[in-house]
């Protein structure tokens, strides 16, 4: 039997994961198979990842915060230096 969602679940589902909402709990070990390591220092609370550059040469950063190895907090960083966190 296949699972029907109504458009506005899967609305909401697909604006979940563009805003990487989907990773907050997960370990940093789930991160990397998930998203790669991406120069990350493993025992750091801060890890980064450079998601693209759009049209206007604006860079978009992913900054993920963890608490007991666990993400709890996800940032957007909109930057046109060429030099990111």
């Amino acid at each position: 039997m296949i699972n029907k969602k109504s458009p506005f679940v899967l609305k909401l589902e697909f604006q979940k994961m563009k805003n990487h909402l989907h990773l907050i709990g997960l370990s940093k070990e789930e991160v990397l198979k998930e998203l790669g390591d991406d120069f990350n220092f493993f025992p750091n609370n801060r890890w980064t990842y450079f998601l693209k550059r759009n049209f206007w040469q604006q860079n978009v950063i992913l900054i993920l915060f963890f608490e007991d190895n666990v993400v709890v907090k996800i940032e957007h960083l909109k930057t046109y230096k060429k030099n990111c966190p």
